[in-house]
């Protein structure tokens, strides 16, 4: 098991039990939670979770052809709030997205800057999980 592939993983759930934490009494986050929870236990789930942030976040490029990742490296919020964050075909990562856009607003700087903390680990965890793959060529 690729231990980026673990580490990111373990990032992501950490994000969503955060978000759960902060608002118990959403379904859908809890939703969130419990699929990530219910992979993570499952042959390839963890895979599957690591492989959809890749895809659908970690790689996506905005209309304008600029990389997700690049708003999120300069914590620009139009990553939450502007993007048609429903065009990915990846069901769990609009879940996903669509609970931060819903929630940004609500809340304050320093759960905001917590969020882009778990980004910018997710950011450099997956750029670590990539390059293992292109050192084994």
């Amino acid at each position: 098991m690729n231990k980026y592939r673990e580490k990111l993983f373990t990032q992501i759930y950490n994000l969503a039990s955060t978000l759960h934490d902060r608002f118990p009494d959403d379904l859908k986050i809890s939703l969130l939670l419990t699929t990530l929870q219910t992979l993570s236990k499952s042959t390839g789930g963890v895979k599957s979770i690591v492989d959809m942030f890749m895809i659908h976040i970690f790689l996506k490029k905005t209309v304008a052809g600029e990389k997700w990742i690049d708003l999120i490296k300069r914590r620009d919020a139009i990553f939450f709030l502007e993007y048609d964050i429903g065009g990915s075909d990846s069901e769990l990562t609009n879940q996903m997205l669509y609970n931060l856009k819903n929630k940004w607003h609500i809340l304050d700087a320093d759960e905001q800057l917590a969020l882009w903390q778990y980004f910018d680990v997710c950011v450099l965890l997956g750029e670590k999980y990539l390059a293992s793959y292109s050192d084994k060529k």
